[in-house]
Protein backbone atom coordinates (compact mmCIF):
# COMPACT_ATOMS: atom_id res chain seq x y z
CA UNK A 1 0.00 0.00 0.00
CA UNK A 2 2.73 2.71 1.32
CA UNK A 3 4.70 1.66 -2.24
CA UNK A 4 1.73 2.35 -4.29
CA UNK A 5 1.03 5.68 -2.53
CA UNK A 6 4.38 6.60 -2.93
CA UNK A 7 5.03 5.62 -6.51
CA UNK A 8 1.34 7.35 -7.56
CA UNK A 9 3.15 11.08 -5.66
CA UNK A 10 6.39 10.52 -7.69
CA UNK A 11 4.45 9.66 -10.80
CA UNK A 12 2.09 13.07 -10.86
CA UNK A 13 5.61 15.05 -9.35
CA UNK A 14 7.09 13.63 -12.48
CA UNK A 15 4.83 14.38 -14.89
CA UNK A 16 4.15 17.71 -13.43
CA UNK A 17 7.90 18.29 -14.45
CA UNK A 18 7.59 16.90 -17.63
CA UNK A 19 4.42 19.51 -18.41
CA UNK A 20 6.51 22.22 -17.31
CA UNK A 21 9.51 21.39 -19.78
CA UNK A 22 7.10 20.95 -22.78
CA UNK A 23 5.81 24.48 -21.55
CA UNK A 24 8.86 26.51 -21.44
CA UNK A 25 9.88 24.05 -24.39
CA UNK A 26 6.77 25.71 -26.28
CA UNK A 27 6.20 29.07 -25.42
CA UNK A 28 9.68 30.35 -23.78
CA UNK A 29 12.28 28.77 -25.85
CA UNK A 30 12.52 31.40 -28.56
CA UNK A 31 14.07 33.80 -24.86
CA UNK A 32 17.62 32.27 -24.61
CA UNK A 33 20.28 32.11 -27.08
CA UNK A 34 21.96 29.49 -28.60
CA UNK A 35 20.96 25.63 -28.56
CA UNK A 36 22.62 25.05 -25.00
CA UNK A 37 18.65 25.50 -23.75
CA UNK A 38 17.78 22.79 -25.85
CA UNK A 39 20.03 20.44 -24.71
CA UNK A 40 19.76 21.04 -20.74
CA UNK A 41 15.95 21.04 -21.20
CA UNK A 42 15.44 17.95 -23.22
CA UNK A 43 18.89 16.03 -20.58
CA UNK A 44 16.27 17.08 -18.05
CA UNK A 45 13.24 15.85 -19.90
CA UNK A 46 15.25 12.47 -20.36
CA UNK A 47 16.40 12.48 -16.77
CA UNK A 48 12.17 12.43 -16.26
CA UNK A 49 11.29 9.62 -18.52
CA UNK A 50 13.64 7.28 -17.03
CA UNK A 51 12.89 8.01 -13.28
CA UNK A 52 9.17 6.96 -14.88
CA UNK A 53 10.06 4.18 -16.23
CA UNK A 54 12.35 3.01 -13.28
CA UNK A 55 8.76 3.52 -11.48
CA UNK A 56 6.28 1.67 -13.25
CA UNK A 57 9.02 -0.66 -15.11
CA UNK A 58 9.60 -4.11 -12.96
CA UNK A 59 13.70 -4.15 -13.03
CA UNK A 60 13.62 -7.60 -12.29
CA UNK A 61 12.78 -8.97 -15.69
CA UNK A 62 15.56 -9.94 -17.92
CA UNK A 63 14.81 -6.86 -20.56
CA UNK A 64 14.56 -4.02 -18.29
CA UNK A 65 16.99 -1.81 -20.29
CA UNK A 66 15.52 -2.45 -23.37
CA UNK A 67 11.91 -1.89 -21.66
CA UNK A 68 13.12 1.59 -20.21
CA UNK A 69 14.90 2.61 -23.42
CA UNK A 70 11.98 1.76 -25.64
CA UNK A 71 9.66 3.76 -22.81
CA UNK A 72 11.93 6.38 -23.06
CA UNK A 73 11.92 6.26 -26.88
CA UNK A 74 8.42 6.14 -27.75
CA UNK A 75 7.14 8.51 -25.28
CA UNK A 76 10.27 10.73 -25.30
CA UNK A 77 10.44 11.12 -29.55
CA UNK A 78 6.83 12.23 -29.47
CA UNK A 79 6.81 14.53 -27.13
CA UNK A 80 9.81 16.13 -29.13
CA UNK A 81 8.66 16.49 -31.78
CA UNK A 82 5.11 17.86 -30.39
CA UNK A 83 6.97 20.23 -28.72
CA UNK A 84 9.09 21.37 -31.78
CA UNK A 85 6.05 21.73 -33.99
CA UNK A 86 3.93 23.82 -31.42
CA UNK A 87 6.95 26.02 -31.02
CA UNK A 88 6.84 26.33 -34.34
CA UNK A 89 2.75 27.21 -34.30
CA UNK A 90 3.01 29.53 -31.52
CA UNK A 91 5.63 31.96 -33.35
CA UNK A 92 4.18 32.05 -36.41
CA UNK A 93 0.51 32.53 -34.71
CA UNK A 94 2.37 35.55 -32.75
CA UNK A 95 3.99 36.95 -36.03
CA UNK A 96 0.69 36.51 -38.09
CA UNK A 97 -1.25 38.21 -34.94
CA UNK A 98 0.92 40.95 -33.83
CA UNK A 99 3.95 41.47 -36.24
CA UNK A 100 5.42 44.81 -37.04
CA UNK A 101 8.10 46.05 -39.28
CA UNK A 102 11.47 46.99 -37.73
CA UNK A 103 14.80 47.20 -38.70
CA UNK A 104 17.96 46.12 -37.19
CA UNK A 105 21.75 47.36 -37.09
CA UNK A 106 24.11 44.88 -37.06
CA UNK A 107 26.51 45.05 -34.29
CA UNK A 108 28.99 42.46 -33.92
CA UNK A 109 29.98 39.03 -36.04
CA UNK A 110 31.69 36.29 -34.32
CA UNK A 111 31.59 32.26 -35.13
CA UNK A 112 30.79 29.91 -32.48
CA UNK A 113 33.47 26.75 -32.64
CA UNK A 114 32.37 23.11 -31.85
CA UNK A 115 34.62 19.81 -32.50
CA UNK A 116 34.20 19.50 -36.14
CA UNK A 117 32.30 22.55 -37.15
CA UNK A 118 32.09 26.27 -36.71
CA UNK A 119 28.52 27.95 -37.29
CA UNK A 120 29.09 31.86 -37.96
CA UNK A 121 26.36 34.12 -35.81
CA UNK A 122 25.61 38.23 -36.30
CA UNK A 123 24.42 40.22 -33.56
CA UNK A 124 21.98 42.90 -34.02
CA UNK A 125 19.70 45.31 -32.27
CA UNK A 126 16.92 46.49 -33.26
CA UNK A 127 14.03 49.04 -31.22
CA UNK A 128 10.36 48.25 -30.57
CA UNK A 129 8.32 49.42 -27.99
CA UNK A 130 10.69 52.11 -27.09
CA UNK A 131 13.04 49.44 -25.79
CA UNK A 132 16.74 48.31 -27.62
CA UNK A 133 16.24 44.68 -28.11
CA UNK A 134 19.59 42.63 -28.97
CA UNK A 135 19.56 39.15 -31.06
CA UNK A 136 21.23 36.83 -33.15
CA UNK A 137 20.93 34.91 -36.23
CA UNK A 138 23.11 32.58 -38.28
CA UNK A 139 25.00 34.50 -40.87
CA UNK A 140 24.80 31.54 -43.75
CA UNK A 141 27.35 32.25 -45.92
CA UNK A 142 28.91 35.22 -44.07
CA UNK A 143 26.08 37.67 -46.28
CA UNK A 144 25.67 39.77 -43.17
CA UNK A 145 28.84 42.37 -42.46
CA UNK A 146 28.68 44.59 -39.25
CA UNK A 147 26.19 47.77 -39.73
CA UNK A 148 24.10 46.16 -42.30
CA UNK A 149 20.48 46.89 -41.55
CA UNK A 150 18.02 43.30 -41.14
CA UNK A 151 14.39 44.28 -42.08
CA UNK A 152 12.80 42.32 -39.39
CA UNK A 153 8.96 41.17 -38.75
CA UNK A 154 8.67 41.27 -35.06
CA UNK A 155 5.76 40.27 -32.72
CA UNK A 156 4.86 44.02 -30.97
CA UNK A 157 3.33 41.82 -27.98
CA UNK A 158 6.53 39.50 -27.12
CA UNK A 159 9.60 41.64 -29.18
CA UNK A 160 11.96 38.08 -29.16
CA UNK A 161 9.81 37.13 -31.66
CA UNK A 162 11.08 38.04 -34.69
CA UNK A 163 12.08 37.02 -38.40
CA UNK A 164 14.28 38.13 -40.71
CA UNK A 165 12.75 38.90 -44.26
Amino acid sequence: MYQSNRRKKWTYITIIFLFICCYIGVYHSHRYFGFNWVIWLSIAAGLALLYLSDLWLDDSKRWYKFKSFLFVLCIGGPLAIFVFKMHESFMEKQLAKYGVPADGIVTKLYIQRNRNSQTPYAIFNYTLNNKVWTQEVINNNSTIQVGDTLKLWCAKNDPEIFKVE
